[in-house]
């Protein structure tokens, strides 16, 4: 579930969706009205993506998965979710993750979908993504995503990608916190306790 709020023009919303943050589609569903609110209300600047508690997202519902009966069921939700992530990647607005703590699987990829990241400097939060250290493969848009956001010089992503190997948010992950004219709209310095 993804709770909106409007501040100064900008949309905040928070997933929060229980310990973890799971990512249902009905959540996704959510995510797509508000990019195309954004993308169409000429009063709003853009998007912050943020969780709620120790974790920003822990990626897809494993309960989800296990209630698809049929294989049809499981094309029709790939295939909305990948519509949905191509949109919100192509939003018209710049859009901000703000990783608030442990961030994995499609939490990583909607990060990485994202035009900017920060996430909260914690030493104990992780990154990355267990789909891969179990066995299981990407989509086509999530793993072109995940390309894009952990191309760059600074990432050493193909550890993520390949290996399925966590980091630390240090490893992998600019910290603007505590940067001349950084402002905190979500609180992540005050969200994580851990």
């Amino acid at each position: 579930m993804l709770q909106k709020e409007v501040q100064d023009s900008i949309v905040i919303a928070r997933l929060s969706d229980g310990k973890t943050n799971a990512i249902t589609l009905e959540t996704m569903k959510q995510l797509k009205e508000i990019v195309a609110e954004v993308n169409e209300n000429d009063d709003l600047k853009g998007i912050i993506l943020t969780g709620e508690g120790r974790f920003f997202s822990s990626g897809f519902s494993l309960p989800m998965f296990m209630g698809f009966e049929t294989p049809e069921e499981v094309i029709s939700f790939f295939t909305e979710q990948e519509e949905i992530l191509v949109n919100f990647f192509a939003c018209k607005k710049p859009v901000v993750c703000a990783m608030n703590g442990h961030t994995a699987a499609m939490g990583l990829i909607l990060a990485m979908a994202s035009d900017y990241r920060i996430v909260k400097n914690h030493p104990k939060i992780k990154i990355g993504m267990s789909e891969i250290k179990i066995g299981l493969g990407l989509s086509i848009a999530q793993s072109a995503i995940m390309r894009f956001g952990l191309d760059s010089d600074k990432m050493n992503g193909a550890n993520m990608i390949i290996g399925g190997e966590f980091a630390n948010n240090t490893d992998y992950c600019l910290d603007t916190i505590g940067l001349p004219g950084y402002s905190d709209p979500v609180g992540l310095d005050s969200q994580m306790d851990i």
